[in-house]
């Protein structure tokens, strides 16, 4: 009995062991972009930035839009009246509120083209 069960925990070892992935895929190339450093550390903007089809879907979505602008304008007003480097990254922090509205954004209203951006990826 204490054989077969060994045996049975064995089994389902090797056989969970295999069914995990066990890395890149073989065809995939890195798109690099105009900056590798920018590329390296923050591949999936770069990958938003340099599709076409998905680009224009975020910058044609009205809230996506307003929020980016607003960012940006947070950073503008924080680098000239900040004295101390900890205070930029503080204007550029998503608020909860900011992440539901990019989360209902990008998924309630876009959900095609975001699965088949995913499956090119």
């Amino acid at each position: 009995m204490k054989k077969q069960a060994l045996l049975f925990l064995f089994l389902l070892a090797a056989l969970t062991s295999q069914a995990q992935y066990q890395g890149a895929k073989p065809g995939y190339k890195m798109l690099a972009g105009n900056d590798w450093v920018k590329s390296k550390n923050y591949y999936l903007l770069s990958l938003l930035q340099q599709d076409k089809p998905v680009s224009k879907l975020i910058s044609s979505d009205p809230a996506l839009s307003k929020l980016a602008q607003d960012k940006y304008r947070d950073l503008q007003e924080s680098r000239n009246a900040c004295k101390e480097a900890r205070c930029l990254p503080a204007a550029l922090k998503l608020t909860d509120q900011d992440i539901q509205l990019v989360s209902a954004g990008l998924y309630t209203n876009q959900v095609a083209p975001w699965k088949s951006w995913l499956k090119r990826t």
